[in-house]
């Protein structure tokens, strides 16, 4: 790298109440773009529903987890207008919930994380007025002003492609587009006491000039002309399933088509929550008096003996202790912060990856 400089880019056609915000970039430049170190930075506001002014301390609202990434239900990333992100369900706030809970170390998350808001749910993870809530307290404190009422963010957008730590050539453009979620989704009150607003909005881009023996490598084999250029980053994709009320048991066939997966993350989140609800926490990812679950892969139990679970009776160490093996907490000085009553609570993730490992070295030997 010769030098390299930060790019900030406002949304086309200014803000809105609901969105979406549309972001781009344009590839002319001879810069690279390093696409791991591009940054959201906001600023939001609740306000009152009816005349638009921010609320008053006194008014019992707050917010879920995470609200730097929660407020978002989708994102769209193109390059060379190609959409590069799958769409199947609109769950950016599940997957960032989900990645930075299970990938990051307790303290990570609340010291930096602190950006996003990032504050663990507690016991009363159920409930939905401050008062009854440390959680929901806490988040709506953190809000500056007299009132609590204006937030500031700056979050790392959890979509695979801005993973890649690879530079991006010149000649690509960008476009990202963010779809604003329904307040009922991430405010907690009682009914609709507020309103969430953004005020302002701004994607950061690192771009570098890079040595010109990179760039003189690069067109002597026709990187990006002549020769394609792959950019490899993990794939995450997450797929919805309805579950029946007091239905005993149910199979979900062809969950997963293609390429084994290097992990299945399985959680169950009450219907209401996910689709938006004042009084309900999406992120809390209750056991639902589960009793058996296992993953079959072309015919074969994995693992072999489905997990047998009584949650009510505290036998599940099994799952639990095979989730944090899973997410690499098991062996480390860190932790990634789920006891064992928050598993059985409201953080319960039935993760299957080692087998995976285990079959996916299997196929390539074979």
């Amino acid at each position: 790298m010769i030098t390299g400089n930060d790019i900030y880019v406002a949304p086309t056609g200014g803000l809105t109440d609901n969105g979406p915000y549309e972001f781009t970039l344009s590839g002319d430049s001879s810069f690279h773009k390093i696409l791991n170190l591009s940054r959201l930075f906001g600023e939001f506001h609740l306000v009152d529903a009816t005349s638009g002014e921010l609320i008053d301390k006194t008014v019992d609202v707050s917010f879920v987890n995470n609200i730097g990434h929660s407020w978002i239900s989708s994102i769209e990333l193109f390059f060379n207008d190609k959409n590069v992100i799958d769409q199947s369900t609109q769950s950016y706030a599940y997957k960032s919930f989900i990645e930075n809970c299970l990938s990051y170390s307790n303290h990570k998350k609340e010291t930096d994380f602190s950006g996003s808001y990032w504050v663990n749910d507690d016991d009363n993870f159920e409930k939905f007025k401050r008062s009854e809530s440390n959680a929901l307290d806490k988040r709506r404190k953190l809000l500056e002003g007299e009132n609590f009422n204006k937030g500031y963010f700056a979050v790392n957008l959890n979509i695979d492609a801005f993973k890649s730590p690879i530079y991006l050539f010149p000649g690509i453009n960008i476009k990202l587009k963010i779809h604003k979620a329904k307040d009922d989704f991430f405010l907690m009150s009682d009914g609709k006491l507020a309103v969430f607003r953004i005020k302002k909005l701004n994607m950061r881009f690192r771009l570098i000039q890079a040595q010109e023996s990179f760039v003189n490598q690069a067109k002597a084999v026709g990187l990006g002309t002549t020769s394609p250029a792959f950019i490899p980053f993990t794939q995450t994709k997450i797929r919805s399933y309805l579950c029946v009320k007091e239905v005993s048991s149910f199979n979900w066939t062809n969950c997963i088509r293609g390429v084994i997966p290097h992990q299945v993350i399985v959680a169950f989140v009450d219907h209401q929550a996910y689709t938006g609800n004042y009084q309900k926490n999406p992120f809390a990812f209750k056991n639902f008096g589960v009793q058996k679950i296992n993953l079959k892969v072309n015919g074969q139990s994995y693992p072999a003996t489905p997990y047998n679970v009584d949650f009510d009776n505290g036998d599940f160490m099994d799952i639990y202790d095979d989730m944090l093996r899973s997410i690499g907490f098991s062996e480390i000085n860190e932790s990634a912060g789920i006891s064992k009553s928050e598993f059985r609570e409201h953080k319960f993730f039935a993760i299957f990856g080692k087998y995976f490992r285990v079959l996916i070295k299997e196929f390539s030997i074979g």
